[in-house]
């Protein structure tokens, strides 16, 4: 594909995190770092959209010079939040506080069911509480490693007791491959009316209400920003990205990605360890003086 041909007709850059902008070690490379400032200085709005909490954004965003005019959307898109709530003396700090502009969350109630289930695969779950933050329900490394590129504390929840009103942004079902595909199979109509449903890699399945996800909260900021999908683009590598790659105009897979993603992408651009996301946005904001 030709990208040239939309310099200057690109306004907003959606970008994953892990697997896409990052790289496998979870640090950016200096090229696609370059890449991203130089487009952010020509004008174009980026955004990161991730799974993780606003806590495992922040430091990133940071590295990438966004400033607090600009949004970023987290947990899987039920929330949406401007980065001027993490500037303090005009610098981006780390910080807990977390006030979206717009959140979407769901009882716990709707997720119990999802706990029953997984328990009975012997999986483990952890949650996001719109109250209490990340929930483990033991210490099983899948979860503690949510926290700790979510840079949160380590919290354990018995989720057998946990309040039916509580509110979560998202629920996490965690294990082997072959038991998370069971699960998956063994999920009925009543509870996939309340969910949309992804894998974020082999080892973990997401639940986040079917109201919104990373393409829908994108959709609700390009409206508040009076952006045109047209004039978006948007790069990912897991099926929690599908739905963000189809609310745009250009949805980018990376070489990396699950084929499901790919099956829809308009491109399929080079790894993310190979830079793929500077290898497209290079074709499109070139070298100059701004």
């Amino acid at each position: 594909m030709d990208f040239t041909n939309l310099t200057n007709k690109i306004k907003l850059i959606a970008l994953d995190l892990d697997g896409t902008t990052l790289r496998s070690d979870k640090t950016i490379s200096n090229k696609t770092k370059a890449s991203i400032h130089k487009a952010h200085q020509q004008g174009a709005k980026v955004v990161i959209v991730s799974g993780r909490p606003a806590t495992g954004i922040i430091s990133y965003a940071k590295e990438l010079n966004l400033n607090q005019d600009d949004y970023c959307i987290c947990l899987n898109g039920t929330a949406l939040f401007q980065l001027k709530e993490f500037f303090v003396d005009d610098k981006l700090v780390f910080s807990e506080n977390f006030n979206p502009v717009i959140k979407i969350t769901s009882p716990y109630s709707f997720f119990y069911p999802i706990y029953k289930l997984a328990h009975g695969l012997n999986l483990s779950t952890h949650g996001f509480s719109a109250t209490r933050s990340l929930l483990l329900e033991n210490d099983n490394p899948l979860s503690l490693s949510e926290a700790k590129f979510g840079n949160l504390p380590v919290k354990f929840c018995n989720f057998d007791t946990c309040p039916t009103d509580e509110e979560f942004y998202k629920y996490v079902v965690v294990g082997d491959k072959f038991s998370l595909d069971k699960l998956r199979q063994k999920l009925d109509k009543d509870m996939l009316a309340n969910f949309d449903v992804a894998r974020t890699g082999d080892t973990s399945l997401e639940f986040v209400s079917r109201k919104y996800n990373k393409g829908l909260m994108l959709q609700k900021l390009c409206e508040l920003l009076h952006i045109n999908k047209q004039e978006v683009m948007a790069f990912g590598d897991a099926e929690n990205d599908l739905a963000l790659l189809q609310s745009v105009g250009y949805g980018i897979a990376m070489d990396n990605a699950m084929d499901i993603l790919k099956q829809y992408a308009c491109y399929i651009t080079k790894a993310n360890d190979e830079d793929g996301v500077a290898f497209v946005l290079d074709q499109i904001f070139k070298d100059s003086d701004v």
